[in-house]
């Protein structure tokens, strides 16, 4: 098991978050990721849980509180492809997963021979979010960039990430892969 640190980005503060950490662990055929936002969750906007039959795939899960990670196959970047997968995880269960060519073009629906399982606890102080996937994009070793966007109550947006570009929030960028699967 891995655990990563996520960072704020300078732009959006937040003040009622204390931290947001990612643990990243191989589970049988598949990958767990477990999203933990430490802090004031009662200011937190969580979208309501999924309530009837599994969760399907759901377009634009960033306008509101959602976990992400992105992720290149291992010897893409050596060998000069830029294609990449992105995941987004709702806190309601909702999910979506897309592929793109490179940076932020080509963008397609990526199939998934089954939903990613999200199973969300909300507490006062501690917000954590599990998610089990299988795709074929994650692979030991591959280059990931984790991030949460969370929303408040007034709807002001705040981007967290490993790490953060110059200037906008921009989950996409390539400084965010620093993190590698294992």
């Amino acid at each position: 098991m891995a655990s990563f640190i996520l960072q704020p980005h300078r732009a959006t503060p937040c003040d009622f978050v204390d931290s947001v950490t990612v643990e990243v662990a191989p589970a049988p055929g598949a990958w767990q990721f477990t999203y933990r936002v430490a802090g004031d969750i009662d200011r937190l906007d969580t979208p309501a849980p999924v309530r009837s039959g599994p969760p399907e795939r759901t377009h634009e899960l960033w306008r509101y509180t959602c976990f992400e990670a992105f992720a290149r196959r291992p010897s893409d970047e050596a060998a000069g492809d830029e294609t990449y997968a992105e995941f987004n995880f709702s806190p309601s269960g909702a999910w979506a997963a897309y592929r793109f060519d490179r940076y932020r073009a080509g963008m397609a629906d990526l199939e998934l021979a089954q939903p990613p399982g999200i199973v969300c606890q909300r507490q006062s102080h501690l917000l954590t979010v599990e998610v089990r996937i299988a795709a074929p994009e994650l692979l030991p070793g591959s280059p990931l960039a984790l991030s949460a966007v969370l929303k408040d109550l007034q709807g002001r947006v705040c981007y967290w990430a490993l790490a953060h570009p110059a200037g906008k929030p921009d989950f996409h960028a390539a400084v965010g892969f620093t993190a590698i699967l294992e």
